[in-house]
């Protein structure tokens, strides 16, 4: 049996030696056990612990409770741990038959007790956790409860590399429980305040772990836009706008465009916003497209003598239109041969189109009354006009034809400028006016009205039987200088009582013989070489 050491209490009580070689001792009026660890070692090395079995809130009185005298159950052995990490409990007892263990961890499902005698748990969370033991010594049973503090792992993170406003500062945080922490400027503070541009590194030394992170700060300039002033662009279809952004920005257009600098095509009010770091800035430019006026707005026309003409301006943005009649009116309307002029001017110029009008004369042409002729004669048919042009039934765009050998309707449409009429005759062929005789008509094509009484006239020679008779002569003008009802008389080459200038003129020639029939192959309309 162990030699209890001469030791000095603060109390008195009952002494009792455990199994486990070490002696307890009742102390009167405390929750606690004391216990000489090393009894058989001399009093000032038997390493005496005035607190070393707590009693569960009993207090002690001057003797133990009645239990077997040699059986007291020792505190396990556990450590702290970290999360993440198993935890190891150890009880040193040789004599216990059996031991259940809770580690007061139900997170951990059917992990949370074990019937072994030394267990391992991997606790589901950080904090504390209070840990049982019933232990088991025969038919005596004992319960051992003790705290275990389950610390979190560390862990870094200053983000990613990031830019700021050259106005602005950055916060970072390694903020976490137990830890200490040491940041690249030397401090130790748990936050560190951010001013330049530079590369900042952490480490965090805690319970559990030491880690480390680092972070590139870059510094950012304010944005500078300048679209210029609101602009007007004269005569051109399209113009540039360029925002000028020095810096690496996001652009954003009120057209949806992206870039730096654009090209428009109408009058509008154009927006460029630009976002960054230091923030965002916008700005607008007004471009105002204005046509130059035109200088061609009519071409000179030749119309139709009985219809009236109507010019009407074109309407440009923001132009002002003046007729030669002092009037800013929309139409200006001509109804004779006349010359005019439309001004037109805006912000970016003044032009002047002046424009001639000529209406011609009345269309001459007349096909005459419906006809029957003989079956096997033919009739001429004229719709001369002068400047006309034709177009026939039958196809023909000459101004004169002869009826085909059957009897039909003949339609012209004569076009002279802007002017149109529509002729038409019917001719039929009958056996029954056939007088069998035949007549011709002979026509010059060069006279000479010098006075030397060598063909002096243009005149027509005919052995018909002419019943009317019509010759009319125009210049290369179209206009009518000479008219004669006489087949006998011809033109002596005088206009009004001058003599006509040498040239070529036009003659059309109309007669009807007294048996309504015409003779084949003569050209009834032709021109004639004055000379003199």
């Amino acid at each position: 049996m162990a030699t209890i050491p001469r030791l000095v209490f603060n109390t008195s009580g009952a002494l009792q030696l455990g199994l486990d070689g070490k002696i307890y001792f009742a102390q009167v009026g405390s929750q606690y056990l004391g216990r000489i660890n090393e009894p058989n070692n001399p009093a000032a090395t038997c390493d005496y612990a005035d607190s070393a079995f707590y009693l569960g809130g009993m207090v002690s009185r001057y003797g133990l409770p009645t239990f077997i005298q040699s059986f007291l159950i020792p505190n396990f052995n556990a450590n702290d741990g970290c999360f993440g990490d198993s935890t190891f409990f150890d009880i040193d007892s040789a004599l216990i038959t059996g031991i259940a263990w809770d580690f007061g961890d139900p997170g951990s499902g059917a992990n949370n007790t074990s019937t072994l005698l030394n267990p391992a748990h991997l606790f589901s969370d950080t904090g504390s956790f209070t840990v049982t033991a019933i232990v088991q010594v025969d038919t005596i049973s004992d319960t051992v409860v003790q705290e275990i503090y389950i610390y979190p792992r560390q862990s870094i993170d200053l983000g990613a590399d990031t830019t700021i406003c050259i106005t602005d500062t950055l916060l970072l945080s390694a903020r976490q429980p137990f830890s200490n922490y040491l940041w690249s400027d030397s401090s130790s503070a748990d936050t560190l305040l951010v001013s330049a541009d530079t590369v900042i590194w952490v480490e965090v030394q805690g319970v559990c772990d030491t880690v480390r992170d680092s972070i590139r700060i870059f510094y950012d300039y304010p944005i500078a836009i300048n679209l210029g002033p609101d602009t007007l662009i004269c005569g051109k279809d399209s113009h540039g706008i360029a925002a000028n952004i020095v810096q690496n920005a996001v652009i954003q257009w009120s057209t949806g465009d992206s870039v730096d600098a654009i090209f428009v095509y109408e009058t509008g009010t154009y927006q460029v916003n630009a976002v960054k770091t230091c923030g965002s800035l916008t700005d607008t430019i007004l471009v105002t497209f204005k046509p130059i006026p035109e200088a061609n707005f009519f071409s000179d026309t030749i119309n139709c003598f009985d219809n009236e003409i109507v010019f009407s301006h074109p309407d440009l943005d923001s132009t002002t239109y003046i007729w030669s009649d002092s009037t800013t009116k929309k139409n200006y309307r001509v109804d004779t041969t006349e010359t005019f002029w439309l001004a037109a001017f805006n912000e970016c110029g003044l032009t002047i189109d002046t424009v001639n009008v000529i209406f011609n004369g009345e269309i001459i042409s007349e096909l005459g009354e419906d006809t029957t002729i003989c079956d096997l004669d033919t009739i001429v048919l004229d719709a001369y006009s002068p400047g006309a042009t034709y177009l026939w039934s039958t196809g023909d765009t000459i101004d004169t034809i002869m009826n085909a050998q059957v009897s039909q309707l003949y339609v012209v449409t004569v076009t002279q400028g802007l002017c149109q009429t529509i002729e038409s005759k019917r001719v039929d062929l009958s056996n029954v006016l056939c007088p069998g005789i035949d007549c011709s008509l002979k026509v010059g094509n060069v006279f000479t009205p010098n006075g030397d009484g060598v063909n002096d006239l243009f005149r027509v020679r005919s052995d018909c039987d002419i019943e009317t008779f019509g010759l009319n002569i125009y210049n290369r003008w179209g206009q009518l200088i000479h008219h004669s009802d006489n087949a006998m008389y011809g033109w002596d080459g005088t206009v009004y009582g001058e003599p006509a200038s040498e040239g070529v003129y036009y003659y059309e020639l109309v007669f009807k013989d007294t048996v309504i029939v015409a003779v084949d192959n003569l050209d009834f309309r032709g021109s004639i070489t004055l000379i003199r």
